[in-house]
């Protein structure tokens, strides 16, 4: 554990118990048992057993690491009584955006358990398939969601799976020369947002890693995969398979989604890892071709 992670874990917990939900409980018991186990949490837990210790910040800890949904009332009367802590005058808003994150990074662990074993599996697939010598092809550009095997149909785009009007160009359906100037522009304004916050913004393109940029603040690091539109709608791109496996692999990736790229109103949408394998369908637009071996 980190020197800052102990205070952004107690201020994370107060944040959360605010307006505490029964989708959070599995979160409150992370962040309680985190709390219990920092500089002095085991002493103070044996010292508020024994009747010796009412601070309330310990209450509140305890409380969280045992959360129930009948339990939850009383973790609010705790985190009204800790909102001290949260208030102008206190360190807070110098750590909030560090405390959502560390709330988003928790709540998107939960969600992997349940998102990565089939996005993954599914990838894993095609990926093997794609070393075969004996593959018979496969899915590459968009989602590499799955993998066709022989004598295999191939799907048929669902209706209204490319709507031109919503696309524009960028999003990896204009001309070369149009999807550059939207990506360039977009990427821009990725790195001007996260510089002007007081990240180190680097380039990670022609390295492959499955995200363009890498944005970096003391412990804090993010690598954005930017995906640029030059419409309003952010319903569609392209996105490639190294793309969505590293989505759902790695917990600092984020898609830095800009709409209306090469326009005044340009608008920057971000989804962790989880949020996009959630929110989008990844449906196959284009298949490699390999030569079936010749039968013996």
């Amino acid at each position: 554990m980190t020197e800052g992670e102990p205070r952004i874990d107690v201020l994370s917990l107060i944040y959360l118990s605010q307006s505490p939900a029964e989708k959070d409980i599995p979160i409150f018991h992370a962040l309680g048992s985190a709390l219990a186990h920092r500089p002095g949490g085991s002493k103070a837990k044996q010292q508020r057993s024994k009747g010796n210790l009412t601070d309330k910040l310990t209450d509140l800890i305890l409380a969280a690491q045992t959360a129930t949904l009948e339990s939850l009332p009383n973790i609010g009367e705790l985190g009204t009584e800790n909102s001290g802590r949260l208030s102008p005058t206190s360190a807070f808003p110098k750590y909030k955006v560090r405390v959502e994150s560390r709330i988003r990074s928790l709540r998107n662990s939960l969600i992997a358990k349940q998102v990565k074993p089939a996005v993954l599996t599914s990838l894993d697939a095609t990926n093997q398939a794609a070393q075969s010598p004996q593959s018979s092809g496969e899915n590459v550009v968009e989602s590499k969601a799955s993998a066709t095997q022989p004598n295999q149909q191939l799907p048929e785009p669902p209706e209204g799976s490319l709507d031109d009007n919503k696309l524009g160009t960028g999003a990896g359906f204009g001309s070369a020369e149009q999807n550059r100037e939207v990506e360039d522009a977009a990427r821009c304004l990725v790195r001007e947002s996260y510089e002007s916050q007081g990240f180190v913004v680097k380039s990670r393109e022609s390295e492959n890693l499955g995200y363009d940029l890498e944005a970096v603040q003391g412990q804090e690091e993010w690598h954005l995969e930017v995906k640029g539109i030059s419409g309003s709608s952010a319903d569609q791109f392209i996105i490639t398979a190294n793309e969505v496996k590293c989505a759902g692999l790695d917990p600092k990736w984020r898609a830095a989604i800009v709409v209306n790229a090469l326009g005044e109103s340009r608008k920057l949408v971000e989804l962790s890892g989880m949020e996009f394998l959630q929110q989008y369908d990844l449906r196959p637009i284009s298949y490699r071709a390999v030569k079936k071996p010749k039968a013996q």
